[in-house]
């Protein structure tokens, strides 16, 4: 997990739409057993543009590592929408 938010630190976003914040960062740093729970149980419903709620899109969270360092990440959608 040092790694991981040395490289979040460092600049690496785990979302290609959002930029991490000194925030979220602290809260992974706070508490890395929460953060990997949410990664193995992601939310079933997402929030839409227009503020209503959907299904979110089956994924996987795949993390390249060697030893203890990570390297980056691959996100595969299950489904498209």
């Amino acid at each position: 997990m040092p790694s991981f938010l040395e490289a979040l630190r460092e600049g690496y976003s785990r979302d290609t739409l959002r930029a991490e914040t000194p925030e979220s960062i602290a809260e992974i740093a706070a508490d890395p057993e929460a953060f990997i729970e949410s990664q193995r149980n992601p939310p079933t419903t997402v929030t839409l543009p227009d503020g209503g709620q959907g299904a979110a899109v089956p994924s996987s969270v795949l993390w390249y590592v060697e030893g203890q360092t990570f390297l980056g990440s691959f996100h595969v959608r299950h489904h498209l929408n």
